[in-house]
């Protein structure tokens, strides 16, 4: 079966599974990403989204993920801020992604494989920050408001060629609902957040790689 890239669109793993008919989602990278002109109502809506992040201590989801090349995956998202995540993919997806507060541990249970990458690159990186400034280093390049649905894509203002993270947030009351990763190459991985909760006490054991085979050395 030809392989399948997952991995939340935090970072790019390939691994055989099923491919259904692709899907059609929207969002590809364009030539050039740059800046969008912002109006007063539109800061004052993304000074709410980053009141919103800062808010957020921990969080535990379901996921629903496809790709634009016909992935689909689901499992169980764990979140706590700064810097830790945890991914558990359900069955037959072999893996698990964990993020320790400095790298983003990549295991994959078939192949007894594990490999580290800086945390502040990838996108989950953005996610995971201590405090969300926008505008700075990340950069918006896009933001549009809906019947009550807010949409703010983002991308590395140093590397403005690596890709977008698209939010999409229900709003009143603002809630992450999704968000959405474009590679260099255009592929979209799209996640959907399911029966999330917020604020609750995570255990720290959570977010620590048990190491199976000394497979991994962080840097």
């Amino acid at each position: 079966m030809p392989p399948v890239v997952f991995c939340l669109g935090l970072a790019p793993v390939a691994f055989g599974g099923s491919v259904p008919a692709p899907l059609s989602i929207e969002g590809a990278v364009t030539a050039v990403t740059q800046p969008v002109a912002l109006s007063p109502d539109d800061q004052r809506d993304i000074a709410r989204i980053e009141s919103y992040f800062d808010a957020i201590t921990t969080m535990s989801a379901r996921f629903y993920q496809v790709t634009s090349e016909g992935g689909v995956a689901e499992g169980r998202l764990y979140l706590s801020r700064p810097g830790r995540l945890r991914v558990d993919y359900n069955p037959p997806i072999p893996l698990q992604i964990i993020a320790d507060g400095k790298n983003l541990i990549l295991f994959d249970r078939e192949l007894n494989s594990a490999d580290a990458i800086g945390l502040d690159d990838t996108p989950a990186g953005v996610l995971l920050r201590p405090n969300l400034n926008l505008g700075s280093d990340i950069k918006i390049s896009g933001f549009s408001r809906a019947r009550s649905v807010l949409r703010l894509t983002l991308f590395d203002g140093e590397n403005p060629d690596a890709g977008t993270l698209a939010l999409t947030f229900s709003d009143k009351p603002l809630v992450l609902r999704k968000w959405a990763v474009t590679d260099p190459q255009g592929i979209v991985t799209t996640v959907a957040l399911l029966d999330a909760r917020f604020g609750m006490e995570l255990d720290p054991e959570l977010f620590v790689f048990e190491d199976p085979q000394k497979l991994y050395f962080p840097f």
